[in-house]
């Protein structure tokens, strides 16, 4: 009875043994790499996320760092034509979760878009840090997201994110945990 006891116990250790190293196996950074002489973690991935919006898809880009124990998130979004509004400092972005939850972050420091041109097109491209920490992470790495939205001037900017783009965030906030 304890030798079939003992090994249960060390098939149920091994099984989460093979789990934590799974989860480690899917943590790619774009940067991952260690200070030679102050021991400090920098960690950084971006991601590309497709959001739709009354049928119309867009593209953001996410880059999510772990500078040692400091989180910090930028999201990217471009606009066609000439766009001169800034975002300011505390401006509320809001992330819809599963469930319901509307989780609330505030904009790091006031941003000002850059003007981007090719030919005769011009767009703005906003890059916008975000204030998040480990708490934020926590939540984002348990739900996923289903929509987004900020302002930008008088303009409200909302996306629906797709399952699989919303499972590429919350992989990310679960390696960022590690």
């Amino acid at each position: 009875m304890k030798t079939i006891k003992n090994f249960l116990l060390l098939t149920i250790f091994l099984t989460l043994c093979i789990q934590v190293q799974a989860q480690k196996d899917k943590c790619k950074f774009d940067v991952d790499k260690k200070d030679a002489f102050s021991g400090l973690v920098y960690k950084s991935v971006k991601l590309e996320i497709l959001a739709s919006h009354e049928k119309v898809n867009t593209r953001y880009t996410w880059e999510f760092v772990k500078n040692d124990s400091v989180f910090s998130l930028t999201i990217s979004r471009n606009f066609s034509g000439t766009k001169t509004d800034k975002i300011p400092q505390g401006a509320e972005i809001l992330f819809k979760l599963s469930g319901g939850y509307i989780m609330h972050l505030l904009v790091a420091e006031e941003t000002t878009p850059t003007l981007n041109s090719t030919g005769t097109s011009v767009s703005s491209t906003y890059k916008i840090p975000v204030k998040i920490g480990k708490e934020d992470l926590k939540k984002l790495s348990a739900k996923v997201i289903t929509n987004l939205k900020f302002g930008v001037g008088k303009l409200d900017v909302q996306g629906e994110l797709k399952s699989e783009e919303a499972g590429k965030i919350m992989q990310v906030c679960k390696c960022l945990l590690q």
